[in-house]
């Protein structure tokens, strides 16, 4: 079942089939109800993929599959991978779906758990669904994903950076000491390949959070404007000034 949705979610993603095609939604229709009846015996991966290939889709879960597959996470939560956990976290955010009380302290918890083995995406997709959401992580979460930035900074793209750094702003969260800095080396890194949506979206955090970066950070966001200040549009513009 797990599989079907997300070929059909591959194939749509992929411009091979129409997910509003009246078979497809047929056939989706027709695994939400399998859904139902198969979510109890589903392992981690099956359940990420499912939620993951629903967003993919555009499509939100009918009531009874969304609250089977919710009951699936809080069961499968201490058997997630850091994947799992940031696709099932992005699949929420991305379909704005906020998780039940009980999804989200397995989510929050899974979080603190797989945090070691986070990579730069699983980091920033978290960080992005936290924001998206408006749900603030609880304390333990967020420390997690602190230090989840300050290990996996110098991995990070042009994109990871800017999504973090858009969701603690978001947030209305201050990064600490050592996550900042994490940030602002990455931002000197990946200043030259930053689209004007990135520089956009930096420039507005580090202004929404009143925070000055460092010479190096400064430097590496003006250098960045500069090259891609022809290609923003007025709402880009906007954020950066």
């Amino acid at each position: 079942m797990s599989n079907m949705v997300h070929a059909v979610a591959k194939m749509s993603a992929a411009g091979k089939l129409a997910a509003t095609n009246a078979d497809v939604l047929d056939t989706l229709t027709a695994l939400e109800q399998r859904v139902v009846e198969v979510a109890s015996d589903m392992e981690s991966q099956s359940v990420s993929n499912t939620v993951y290939s629903f967003a993919v889709l555009g499509r939100q879960p009918g009531a009874q599959a969304l609250a089977a597959l919710e009951a699936a996470v809080v069961r499968v939560g201490p058997r997630m991978d850091p994947q799992h956990v940031g696709n099932i976290w992005w699949a929420f955010a991305t379909l704005g779906l906020m998780p039940g009380a009980e999804m989200r302290a397995a989510l929050e918890t899974a979080v603190v758990r797989v945090e070691p083995g986070m990579k730069p995406q699983e980091v920033a997709m978290t960080a992005w669904s936290f924001a998206t959401l408006g749900l603030m992580p609880g304390a333990e979460a967020l420390a997690a994903l602190e230090s989840a930035v300050v290990r996996v900074g110098p991995g990070m793209t042009a994109h990871n950076v800017a999504n973090t750094a858009w969701s603690f702003a978001t947030l209305g969260l201050m990064p600490g000491a050592g996550a900042r800095a994490a940030l602002e080396v990455a931002l000197v890194r990946v200043g030259p390949g930053m689209t004007a949506q990135n520089v956009a979206n930096t420039a507005w955090s580090f202004a929404t959070l009143r925070l000055m970066p460092g010479a190096d950070a400064r430097a590496a966001l003006e250098v960045a404007v500069e090259r891609v200040g022809p290609s923003m549009d007025p709402q880009a513009v906007a954020n950066t000034t």
